[in-house]
């Protein structure tokens, strides 16, 4: 129980961080919005990682979604027993 804590604890965690990843970036490109060049070449390299940290996201949460509804299942078999 307590391992499944943490491993919720720390996913949430990853989740804000990412968040406020998306935040900042989309700050600094308000802010360099009059400078086209400067946006194109910040906004270019930064969106390209975000975009894979979004997709790592998808997978995280559905391996979290299969490992919460695998513990449920097993967890009510063995009351079973």
């Amino acid at each position: 129980m307590q391992f499944g804590t943490k491993v919720i604890q720390g996913s949430l965690l990853f989740v804000f961080l990412i968040v406020a990843l998306g935040v900042a970036i989309a700050l600094i490109s308000f802010s360099l919005r009059r400078n086209t060049t400067e946006q194109t070449v910040f906004f270019g390299e930064w969106s390209i990682r975000y975009s894979k940290l979004l997709k790592g996201l998808q997978y995280l949460a559905l391996i979290l979604g299969l490992l919460i509804t695998g513990f449920f299942l097993t967890s009510t078999f063995a009351c079973f027993q």
